[in-house]
């Protein structure tokens, strides 16, 4: 029996070795590990994107970030969807999470380098559901890849029990952004949302909304007026309090020396026409 040995080419080997082993390393570097969840900076190999990083954000606008990632419960027909395209939507994270996670977003921020991106993991309601993203920042638009673990809409299928109208309209979690003013490009395909968000639009103060309703025009705020002007011929005296006896008497003064201006004005007038 003729028996050769394998030979593997060198070739072969060396491709093998450059896609495996001698690849570029991806350096993880933990930011906060808790029982909360977790933010880990990591290395990325995509040279055409280069990202913000760091990046100088406020508390502030990472609370406004987190407490505008919601979800709502979509029906998984196509006409239900159509009919409840109207639904709520509700927060994602509370206010307790939002008040945790800000801080430790903006030290993140901080440390990350233009080779890496921010992963979170925030635990939800049950430990079998959590909220999973990759952010990034560039100048102020904050992309937002978001993925919803363990929320799915769909109980567990009866054979033997037929399937009611509720049954029907079985929802899917759906991951949105608010305000929808501050959203730059939004894609999602069920429990993963990719989202662009402008901080510059969500760090403007809203103005409070009025239990009354919309404000009618005379309740809205002044028109600018514009400044009296004064003649220079006749002079406008603005008095805060009343006048005292010699200030009347100056004012009396006053006219008089102006009517004798006049007298004079008309005598010189008539002098002039009867000048041959």
């Amino acid at each position: 029996m003729n028996t050769r040995p394998w030979i593997v080419p060198i070739a072969f080997l060396g491709t093998l070795l450059l896609s495996g082993c001698l690849g570029p390393p991806r350096i993880e570097t933990a930011v906060y590990e808790g029982p909360n969840g977790s933010i880990v900076l990591k290395t990325f190999s995509d040279a055409s994107y280069r990202p913000s990083h760091p990046a100088d954000v406020s508390v502030e606008t990472f609370e406004r970030v987190l407490t505008g990632i919601h979800y709502r419960r979509s029906p998984g027909r196509w006409l239900q969807r159509l009919l409840d395209s109207g639904a709520k939507s509700s927060p994602l994270l509370s206010s307790t999470q939002v008040a945790f996670w800000a801080p430790h977003l903006r030290q993140a921020f901080l440390k990350v380098t233009a080779e890496e991106q921010v992963f979170i993991r925030i635990p939800l309601q049950s430990a079998s559901e959590s909220l999973s993203g990759i952010l990034s920042f560039k100048e102020n638009d904050l992309s937002m890849a978001l993925t919803l673990s363990g929320l799915s809409g769909q109980g567990p299928r009866s054979k033997t029990k037929p399937r009611s109208s509720d049954a029907l309209g079985v929802t899917k979690p759906t991951v949105t952004f608010l305000p929808k003013s501050a959203v730059k490009t939004s894609w999602d395909q069920g429990t993963y949302a990719n989202l662009t968000i402008n901080t510059a639009l969500l760090t403007r103060p809203e103005g409070p909304v009025s239990k009354d309703g919309p404000k009618t025009p005379s309740d809205a705020a002044p028109r600018p007026v514009a400044p009296l002007i004064i003649p220079p011929d006749r002079p406008i005296i603005r008095l805060e309090s009343p006048p005292s006896e010699a200030l009347l008497e100056e004012i009396r003064s006053l006219r008089r020396e102006l009517s004798r201006q006049k007298q004079e004005i008309e005598r010189l007038k008539k002098r002039k026409s009867n000048a041959p």
